[in-house]
């Protein structure tokens, strides 16, 4: 399924999710990790569609960049070079950690804005068999800071007055956690990192929604109250559902829901799960929304085939889609900056075509 963390991401070679959209999404760049049995992955075009067996080559290394929300110039935020590396503490964990697979690339995804703009929280992995980081930094890249009490965490959301991130851990007590940032102890708000993923956390800060996997074809949202009580089931079909992502006013949510022939679809509903409609087309698979912040468009990954994934931008009462970044990325994770102008997202760089 699609996952922000994919969204729980998977190695270069998974290319083709989620969000799990998301964090698979941008093929396992970030350490992020698929729970164990989970179905196919979500935003992958179906057999009869799929690329042939020579794809596109893409970097193994994911970086985070931005581009507008109009389109044009993209920036990268993350890199190889001394601006846009950890400093201090963070960089001796992360050098004792590469010591082990010197040749190992930095991965990095699941960029998501604080409420105020000024900084992006993101998921960075010294090398393939290092555990996932949760970072912060200035929104043009510089002073990477890593939450000095969380270890082995990944898809982080902030709370909506910016002190602290709720995140996924994994192992016997694993699920959703809320720690202050920089330096807050993690507390558990639910149990469960084998089966849950992309967890959001609503505007007025009482509820975090997020996608628990019930069966081995079957993903439904879910919402609960930021202190870990009245948890409330939002879908309730045969479907995969993930990525939930709250709109500005907190009214909507907007989710990737799998569609039947394997496409996967952005549709909003209310916030209590009645009043479903689709907003993107059948034919292109679509997954991790993010609203703008005025609420009427919605950015989105869109995929129309497993090597090709690319930022979009579609009306939030549904419409034509407008792409944002072309070929040379394999683009995911959106994240639409709180003052409208700027899209943060994770891509790596393509580096082969294939021979004709």
């Amino acid at each position: 399924m699609p996952s922000r963390s994919g969204r729980v991401g998977v190695r270069a070679a998974c290319a083709g999710l989620l969000a799990v959209l998301g964090a698979a999404l941008t093929a396992c760049a970030g350490g992020c990790e698929r729970p164990p049995g989970s179905p196919d992955r979500p935003g992958q075009a179906p057999a009869a569609a799929r690329a042939p067996a020579a794809p596109r080559a893409f970097s193994d290394e994911a970086r985070i960049f931005v581009v507008s929300a109009t389109g044009g110039r993209l920036a990268p935020l993350t890199g190889s070079d001394e601006e846009h590396a950890p400093s201090g503490r963070a960089a001796a964990t992360e050098d004792d950690e590469r010591g082990k697979h010197p040749h190992a690339e930095i991965q990095v995804d699941n960029p998501i804005w604080s409420p105020d703009g000024a900084r992006i929280a993101f998921t960075r992995t010294a090398c393939e068999y290092c555990p996932p980081a949760l970072f912060t930094m200035a929104a043009d890249g510089s002073r990477q800071r890593r939450l000095a009490r969380v270890q082995n965490a990944f898809q982080p959301s902030w709370s909506p007055d910016g002190r602290r991130l709720a995140f996924l851990m994994p192992g016997a007590r694993g699920g959703i956690y809320v720690a202050r940032a920089p330096a807050g102890r993690p507390r558990m708000v639910v149990r469960g990192a084998a089966s849950i993923e992309a967890p959001a956390w609503s505007p007025s800060g009482a509820r975090i929604a997020f996608a628990r996997q019930l069966k081995a074809t079957n993903w439904e949202l879910y919402a609960i109250a930021a202190s870990g009580r009245r948890l409330r089931r939002l879908t309730r079909d045969a479907a995969q559902e993930t990525t939930p992502a709250w709109s500005p006013d907190g009214r909507r949510i907007a989710y990737a829901r799998q569609l039947v022939g394997g496409n996967w679809a952005i549709e909003v509903m209310s916030a209590d799960g009645t009043g479903r409609r689709r907003v993107t087309s059948r034919r292109v698979s679509a997954v991790e929304p993010t609203w703008s912040p005025d609420g009427r468009r919605i950015a989105f990954t869109s995929q129309p085939r497993p090597d090709l994934s690319a930022i979009a931008v579609v009306n939030a009462a549904g419409g034509r889609a407008r792409r944002l970044t072309d070929d040379a990325l394999f683009a995911t994770q959106p994240d639409w900056s709180p003052r409208g102008g700027l899209i943060a997202f994770a891509a790596r760089e393509l580096i082969g075509e294939p021979e004709a």
